[in-house]
């Protein structure tokens, strides 16, 4: 935690990380150039060493970040079809439900026909011994 309030929210890691890191290593490297006694040809050599450590640090962090971007593709991928798997086994268990309502409904339609003889005996649905009642479909 830093002393600082204000700082403690800035982020440490990630793009931001990795940038000021690369940030701070080449503007390091040049003041330590500039300050450095050293002759043409050996200034050349190190600011060609250092510019190829920093490529290839460059480009190891790429890698671990891309590595890290398709594993988090592929995790995002498997939920999103395990997500609409089951939203297509809630809409036919749905349509199955509807469909065994219906049926019952049908069937009880059928059985409350026969059972009086006529219309004008049945009762509405929902109303429970109410007499005299019509209830046409």
């Amino acid at each position: 935690m830093n002393e600082n309030p204000y700082l403690n929210d800035l982020p440490r890691s990630g793009r931001a990380g990795v940038s000021g890191f690369m940030l701070g290593a080449l503007v390091g490297a040049g003041v330590a150039l500039l300050f450095a006694p050293a002759a043409g040809n050996d200034t050349r050599r190190r600011l060609g060493e250092t510019a190829k450590k920093l490529g290839n640090t460059a480009g190891d962090t790429a890698k671990k970040f891309s590595s890290a971007a398709k594993e988090k593709l592929e995790e995002g991928k498997t939920q999103a079809r395990e997500y609409l798997e089951s939203g297509r086994q809630a809409i036919e268990s749905g349509r199955q439900g509807f469909e065994n309502a219906r049926q019952g409904f049908e069937s009880g339609r059928r059985e409350t026909a026969g059972v009086g003889g006529q219309a004008g005996n049945r009762t509405s649905p929902g109303k429970t011994g109410t007499q005299g009642s019509t209830y046409t479909p």
